[in-house]
């Protein structure tokens, strides 16, 4: 894959890209109970992983085919996530959501 800039408001906002391959079999990150006090980290490491598979089957059965994987690492498996064939043009509806959003 070609080096892709993405725009300034989809790396602020922590936004990950991976190849859909990557997504579905290798070691992704997803920390959407980061932090949490009321949790010890065995059961957010737990949670994590629940999140992953949740997000891994949205990826395989829900949604459009696609090479590529946008998301956001710090959602739960509903949250924020593409799949399609142009990083570009991941990369731009990632970020008119988020000036959609600040608007």
């Amino acid at each position: 894959m070609r080096h892709i800039t993405p725009p300034l408001s989809v790396i602020e906002n922590g936004f990950r890209i991976l190849s859909r391959s990557a997504f579905l079999n290798d070691v992704v990150e997803v920390a959407p109970f980061a932090g949490a006090t009321s949790m010890t980290m065995t059961e957010i490491e737990e949670a994590h992983a629940t999140v992953l598979t949740e997000m891994r089957d949205r990826v395989e059965n829900r949604m459009p085919p696609g090479r590529y994987v946008i998301y956001d690492p710090y959602a739960d498996s509903e949250g924020w996530m593409l799949v399609g064939d142009d990083p570009l043009a991941l990369y731009a509806e990632t970020a008119q959501m988020l000036a959609d959003l600040t608007a």
